[in-house]
């Protein structure tokens, strides 16, 4: 499985990247540091799931989750954010997010919310 961790902060993407190997959801993981490269990526390469932080500099995650569904609606993203506001989660699923995880809880949510994004089911947790 090939996975892509968009975030702007190394340190969250070496931690999902240690916890996507931890609990043998995959090897195979790419990132991007901002929307801009992500987008730039996922011209190139499929993934079966992309992981979209919505707080980043040059393109936010909820515009580059649009333009990424664009360019291929069978792409399956994955919200992961500390941000609760309601309005955030609302716009990565209309953008086409399948599911939204916080941050603090995907220790826990990530192996879960990865098979239901997979399996074409929402998966939103908010504690």
């Amino acid at each position: 499985m090939n996975i892509l961790i968009v975030d702007d902060k190394l340190m969250i993407r070496d931690g999902i990247k240690y916890l996507l190997h931890d609990q043998n959801i995959t090897n195979n993981t790419y990132e991007a540091c901002d929307g801009l490269q992500a987008i730039e990526i996922t011209n190139k390469r499929n993934f079966d799931i992309i992981l979209m932080d919505i707080s980043m500099p040059n393109l936010d995650g909820i515009n580059a989750t649009k333009q990424i569904m664009k360019q291929n609606s069978n792409n399956k993203v994955s919200a992961i954010s500390m941000h609760t506001d309601r309005n955030d989660i609302k716009k990565m699923h209309q953008g086409g997010a399948k599911g939204y995880i916080l941050k603090d809880t995907i220790a826990n949510t990530l192996k879960n919310a990865i098979d239901k994004t997979l399996s074409e089911e929402d998966f939103f947790i908010l504690k």
